[in-house]
């Protein structure tokens, strides 16, 4: 018996010595058959299943051929790497396909895959994706996929867009997705369209009124059962005590019986548990863990990095510096927007992700680093030695327009907002200011302490700014914040911008100066976010924070800002600031132009001509960077240049994209970046109207405002 057990075992440890001794030639020969299936679509998700069942010693021969193989097969086999946990490998290449890809269904896939396996870590990349993305298809799912990863009100703007578009097949699908991450109300009357297609989308808008339909039942038979608990007066604690022992069970099963149970270890549940309680509460209310907290404590209090002060994005498989910052270190040493970075310290580049480049240009302060620079027009590529410092990233910018109408951008209200605008205005006023102009579009808010300070520029003494107040005795009681003047006050006529993003702190600014009719405010309809939140302590665990939502903002008039959401999260009413006058959102470019731009970059025509007429004529290409009139007759050899183009784009697009291309060479050459164009945002362009107004001047007869000045007419 014993010798027939021990036979057993024996073969027992041959079969595994033998699965773990594979040939490695075989898996690389399935490797690359399971890959070259996928190049048909029809196959790519079965050959990913396939790729995926060969195991962690895969990995590597799949990594191998990554950058070899067409981009639908590259995210055949990210699938695969993300069922093998290779979770920030394989995040990061999807990412940098969205960002680099070519082909539309292989970003659609990524995408997809991003809103499946990403978290809101990937937020800042996504939303960035998101903007430069042009075709509205590929504009949904990245929408979709920001709001499933990270909640971003960005996402529900852009589906929000889409859904008014005049073409059908983009409404749909924009309702479909607005639907499918909660917003079945605002999608609905669209759903009820499509509901009777015999198409997939039919049968899921059809799923998803039905969907809603139950929730809303369900909740309707909670609200009644809580009712008659309340009636019965049952004790909260015993609803309590039964509250523990079930979170206990759920995490010990998860544990004992998931597939992945042994890979999460007990205090990872019991945060996704606290996680989930949080979220339930309001979508601002949320907990942070120990790293959580610690990221947000350097990232709020710490504006500035070391490093050497350089933007940098891919291009045509090349890092570029799309600009420097002007006040770093990299631009004293030389660098310049469009420099290729070739090699840092020795290191090549050319197969680096973008943290592994970022990793390298940081470092200590006082340390040098060796970057080796290509640019069009040197004959060999030079080597650039930079010191590492202290860079501070600038959130605010401000220059002076004609006319004496200063202007500033404020894109966060950073810890030191309030002093960097102080500075700002300073400037501006010794240099004759009429009249001011303050750009809150696309703020999301920051510090309260930072825009009342702000305010407080622009009000007498003991004016009410604005004022918290929640539920809670303590935390909750009303604080009034209230205008002290410790400057001089400013009288001069102001005009405050923002739009659909301009949230919390912007709201705060633009609402409280409205309310006080100190300025006219000029764009769209604010986000409606005006709810104080505050990082609490816990007496159970050092160093985390459950952030609560613990009051509410209200204007000096007594209005929320806050939008009113019904139990389920959804707006049911959609707060926010109005404005004065009600600007509509500028339309995105055809993808047909967007096609025809790329055709002339990869020509390298806009760069040819700037080589063939910059030098000579310096001066009058700075005038035209400040504001050409959008004349193309004032670009030397225009016409000539135009025609050999041979594009179908018009003069009028061809001379916007030039001027671009333009005011970036130009930024370099003055070292400081162009704050606003006036010449072509019809936000600024209305709001320079109206001060003309109040200052009483005709801007008919200034030249730099006749090509707008009657736009905005009766």
């Amino acid at each position: 018996m014993k010798s027939c057990i021990y036979f057993i075992l024996i073969c027992c440890f041959i079969s595994q010595a033998w699965l773990y001794a594979q040939d490695p030639t075989d898996i690389e020969t399935r490797v690359g058959r399971y890959i070259q299936w996928m190049e048909r679509e029809s196959d790519l998700w079965k050959s990913a299943n396939r790729l995926a069942t060969l195991g962690p010693k895969a990995v590597p021969w799949i990594k191998a051929q990554l950058p070899k193989i067409s981009e639908l097969a590259q995210v055949g086999c990210v699938k695969a790497l993300l069922n093998l946990d290779e979770t920030d490998y394989s995040l990061n290449w999807l990412l940098n396909l969205l960002e680099n890809g070519k082909d539309t269904n292989a970003k659609l896939y990524a995408a997809q895959l991003l809103g499946i396996y990403g978290d809101y870590e990937i937020e800042e990349r996504l939303t960035a994706i998101l903007e430069n993305t042009l075709e509205p298809q590929l504009k949904i799912v990245l929408a979709k996929t920001l709001w499933q990863t990270a909640r971003s009100a960005q996402a529900t703007k852009t589906l929000r867009y889409y859904l008014a578009s005049d073409k059908e097949e983009i409404k749909f699908n924009a309702a479909l997705a607005l639907a499918e991450i909660g917003n079945v109300q605002e999608a609905k009357p669209v759903l009820v369209e499509i509901k009777e297609e015999p198409t997939w989308r039919g049968r899921l808008a059809q799923h998803l009124l039905n969907q809603e339909t139950l929730t809303q039942r369900y909740e309707k038979l909670l609200k009644e059962e809580r009712n008659k608990e309340k009636q019965e007066k049952k004790p909260a604690a015993n609803a309590k005590e039964s509250l523990y022992p079930t979170i206990h069970e759920v995490i010990q099963k998860i544990r004992q019986y998931h597939v992945y149970g042994d890979k999460l270890d007990a205090q990872t549940l019991e945060d996704a548990a606290i996680k989930g309680m949080a979220r339930i509460a309001d979508t601002h209310s949320e907990f942070w863990n120990e790293k959580e907290w610690d990221d947000f404590v350097k990232s709020s209090i710490n504006e500035e990095y070391v490093g050497i002060g350089v933007y940098v994005d891919k291009e045509d498989d090349s890092y570029v510096v799309t600009s420097p910052v002007y006040s770093g270190p990299a631009y004293r040493a030389g660098i310049r927007s469009k420099d290729k970075i070739l090699e840092i310290d020795g290191w090549s580049t050319s197969d680096a992700t973008m943290d592994e480049l970022i990793e390298k240009m940081r470092g200590k302060a006082g340390t040098s680093v060796k970057l080796k620079i290509s640019r069009a027009g040197w004959a060999t590529d030079r080597e650039i030695t930079v010191m590492r410092e202290s860079i501070k990233i600038p959130h605010l910018f401000y220059e002076m327009l004609p006319q004496k109408i200063g202007y500033i951008l404020l894109t966060q209200f950073g810890q030191k907002a309030a002093e960097d605008m102080g500075l700002a205005l300073k400037k501006l006023e010794q240099d004759g200011m009429q009249a001011l102009i303050i750009d809150l579009r696309g703020n999301a808010g920051g510090w309260l302490k930072a825009a009342v300070d702000i305010v407080d520029f622009f009000l007498p003494s003991g004016k009410l700014i604005v004022y918290s107040q929640g539920r809670h005795p303590i935390r909750g009681k009303k604080y009034e914040y209230i205008s002290s003047a410790k400057t001089t006050i400013r009288n001069y006529p102001l005009v405050i911008l923002v739009d659909g993003s301009s949230a919390s702190a912007s709201e705060v600014v633009a609402g409280s100066l409205q309310c006080h009719k100190r300025g006219i405010l000029i764009g769209q309809q604010t986000y409606g976010k005006g709810s104080v939140q505050e990082p609490m302590p816990l007496d159970t665990r050092a160093n985390v924070r459950l952030k609560l939502t613990i009051a509410m903002y209200y204007l000096p008039n007594g209005s929320c800002i806050h939008n009113e959401y019904d139990n389920t999260g959804k707006i049911k009413k959609h707060n926010g600031i109005t404005p004065d006058i009600v600007m509509q959102v500028a339309q995105e470019s055809e993808t047909w132009k967007n096609e025809e731009r790329a055709k002339i970059q990869e020509k390298k025509a806009f760069q040819t001509y700037l080589e063939k007429y910059y030098p000579e004529q310096q001066v009058l290409f700075f005038e035209l960077a400040e504001n050409d009139q959008g004349d193309t007759k004032l670009y030397p050899g225009f016409d000539e240049w135009y025609q050999s183009l041979n594009t179908k784009a018009s003069t009028d697009d061809v001379r916007r994209w030039l001027r671009e291309e333009l005011r970036r060479k130009v930024a370099d050459e003055r070292g400081k970046e162009y704050v606003c164009d006036y010449t072509e945002d019809q936000d600024i362009q209305r709001a320079i109207i109206e001060i003309c107004k109040l200052i009483k001047i005709k801007p008919q007869e200034i030249p730099s405002f006749q090509k707008f000045a009657s736009k905005f007419e009766k």
